[in-house]
């Protein structure tokens, strides 16, 4: 017994222990980092140009110290996965995608249809559906080398840009998350931002590179290869693309969407022009009110067979700025004398104009990115559901009759 105490004593016990855990964890000890058998992507873009897909990418690197460092590549291939497989093998690494925060698809894919794409990515490539999902135009390899210039040179991500003026735009969440949910919804239908690249100056773009000497890398230039770079500039206009079943069916430009914002965002700001205003006070004056909250109250209900959509909207706002007999005044923006009954109603009027184009747009169009089916199928469900078999899933915005109010209240 005692030598049996002996042989499995405490101290032994705990050396034998150490030893069997040291020999564990050598592997791991000896396994190259990941950084160096992996690529770690931080957008990719994706495209359609005839039957073979496109592929660009940014590849973050940490070589020069803490300072990040980006470089792009492309490639194509007769399918996603073979332009995929074509990037790594000019990286020379497997790509990971477990960081990507942008995931940007072309005009030609989107016309086609985004979901094949986007299920590759996100089951099999395992992008975070948490991920920015947006639509750009141009061409592939000049929007992304304008990404890899604001990431490097601009030292801006492009949520500063696309949210920059996230009170003015129909969508804030383009997350892939918020795409599938639209198109896993009844009506299938989703809004994504569109950013497109430019090689000549043009309002509200951003400037991302400058003429001169670049380097580009891809398997068509056997790595890196300077080459005559051209202006780019990156536009955000407020354009959004409209998607149905996955596949993009319009662009709404930004004054439309400003008119579909009134229905959906509560958080919406902007601007309205009120021109040749005439009154006690007013002399064939442009009036720029500027609105600091948007209160949309909706309710729907049946007259009969026929759904009605209620929509009664509050809108607080102030003068911004008076132009009168080619001189302009702000310091009146205070003064309630200002806020006459002749300007209220033109506001009124001139917004409720606004309200019946928008829904006679998603009308003519077929697309409801006002909420209608959401707000008849949660409030109203059975006589929808009976509406529905009238009108049909696809037709129901045909036999909806709008009906609108429209408040303005000075926020003095």
């Amino acid at each position: 017994m005692k030598k049996f105490k002996s042989i499995f004593s405490p101290s032994k016990i705990l050396v034998l222990m150490f030893i069997l855990l040291l020999i564990a964890t050598i592997p791991e000890f000896t396994k190259p980092a990941m950084s160096q058998t992996e690529a770690i992507v931080t957008f990719l873009c994706v495209d359609k140009e005839e039957q073979d897909f496109t592929v660009g990418v940014s590849v973050l690197s940490t070589a020069d110290g803490k300072k990040p460092n980006y470089t792009f590549y492309y490639a194509n291939g007769q399918t996603l996965g073979d332009a995929m497989d074509n990037v790594s093998l000019s990286i020379g690494k497997e790509m990971g995608f477990s960081q990507c925060e942008v995931m940007a698809f072309g005009d030609q894919l989107c016309e086609d249809g985004v979901i094949s794409a986007l299920d590759f990515m996100v089951r099999l490539k395992k992008v975070s559906r948490n991920a920015m999902l947006i639509n750009f135009g141009g061409d592939i390899k000049d929007f992304t080398k304008a990404l890899y210039k604001l990431f490097t040179e601009k030292q801006l991500k492009i949520e500063q840009i696309i949210n920059f003026d996230k009170k003015y735009i129909l969508s804030t969440d383009s997350s892939i998350d918020n795409f599938y949910r639209g198109y896993f919804s009844p009506i299938s239908v989703g809004v994504l931002p569109k950013m497109t690249v430019l090689k000549q100056e043009t309002d509200n773009a951003i400037q991302v590179q400058s003429s001169g000497e670049g380097q580009s890398q891809g398997p068509e230039t056997n790595g890196a290869e300077m080459q005559k770079e051209e202006e780019l500039y990156l536009l955000n206009d407020g354009t959004m693309g409209v998607f149905k079943k996955g596949k993009k069916q319009l662009e709404l430009d930004f004054a439309t969407v400003q008119e579909m914002n009134l229905f959906v965002n509560k958080d919406y700001q902007g601007l309205i022009n009120i021109t040749d205003v005439t009154d006690h006070i007013y002399d064939h004056a442009t009036v720029v009110m500027n609105i600091t909250k948007t209160a949309p109250k909706i309710k729907v209900s049946f007259d009969g067979d026929k759904p009605v959509f209620n929509l009664d909207l509050t809108l607080t706002m102030y003068i911004e700025e008076i132009v009168q007999d080619e001189q302009s005044s702000t310091f009146m923006r205070r003064n309630k004398e200002f806020y006459t009954k002749t300007l209220l109603n033109r506001i009124e009027q001139k917004v409720l104009n606004q309200l019946e184009t928008a829904s006679k747009y998603c009308v003519d169009n077929n697309i409801d990115v006002i909420n209608a089916y959401q707000n008849f199928n949660c409030f109203k469900p059975k006589q929808f559901k009976k509406y529905l078999k009238q009108f049909g899933q696809e037709n129901y915005l045909q036999g909806i009759d709008f009906k609108f109010k429209v408040k303005i209240e000075s926020a003095y």
